[in-house]
């Protein structure tokens, strides 16, 4: 497969309340552990086992797979996550260039992945579970940041939230909205 050109920037959130503490290591977990299917079979890294025992001897965080649940990706879902306090940690490796490498992909949105890049913040429920804007005012700092740098890097993409591909409530806010109010170009903002 041959590299791509990078279309897209997807927000997305991690659905879990803003007070909760969320690492690298619980976002491998969620999308790297694996996946239990019908008749008691597992997927992981893109293999069936046909049960949780017959799993290879891997940790994900100091934890056996054995006891972990997850998506049963091959890959990350993001490439960058903006914490509560406003730190951004590059999670997936990526360079500036206009193409996307295989090395790069990871599986934020489906049917999209080979043409994005994906960044997370923590938070986008509220205590009751319902989808919410829960950014801190320094992840709407870091988010604007990474926004501004990014359409620097690459001007011919365009920005989108989770929901405007599929049919969820991430990254919990009105991405299209949210660049507008922080007065970024149309020529930025996907509008389906």
């Amino acid at each position: 497969m041959g590299k791509k050109k990078l279309q897209f920037l997807v927000v997305h959130c991690t659905a879990t309340n803003p007070y909760n503490i969320v690492t690298v290591e619980d976002i491998k977990k969620w999308h790297l552990g694996p996946l239990d299917i019908e008749g008691g079979k597992v997927i992981y890294k893109g293999r069936t086992y046909p049960n949780r025992e017959a799993l290879p001897n891997e940790y994900i965080g100091g934890i056996s797979i054995k006891k972990l649940k997850g998506r049963g990706w091959t890959r990350l879902g993001y490439s960058d996550i903006i914490f509560q306090n406003g730190v951004l940690y590059n999670i997936t490796p990526y360079n500036e260039d206009e193409w996307v490498d295989e090395w790069e992909i990871t599986n934020g949105v489906s049917g999209i992945n080979s043409i994005s890049r994906h960044i997370v913040y923590v938070g986008g429920i509220n205590s009751k579970g319902q989808p919410e804007d829960t950014r801190t005012y320094e992840q709407l700092k870091t988010m604007e940041k990474y926004v501004r740098d990014f359409i620097i890097h690459h001007p011919e993409a365009k920005i989108a939230g989770h929901n405007q591909f599929a049919n969820k409530a991430c990254p919990s806010f009105n991405v299209p909205e949210w660049l507008k109010y922080i007065a970024i170009d149309s020529k930025y903002i996907y509008m389906p």
